[in-house]
């Protein structure tokens, strides 16, 4: 089984990127592929950004 990062679910959004091109041999091997929750929820909700202080 092949455990996906957060940085392998972003390239898999990106058409003809490497990742994607990794993914799909793996898939075509007959690899199990799982991502976890958190990386399911970084990718889904982004960065945090903090918000600026006041001085």
């Amino acid at each position: 089984m092949i455990h996906l990062d957060t940085n392998y679910l972003i390239g898999l959004a990106v058409k003809g990127s490497a990742v994607a091109s990794d993914v799909n041999g793996w898939l075509t091997a007959g690899e199990s592929l799982a991502a976890s929750a958190i990386a399911w929820t970084e990718f889904l909700n982004g960065p945090v950004i903090s918000e600026p202080t006041v001085a």
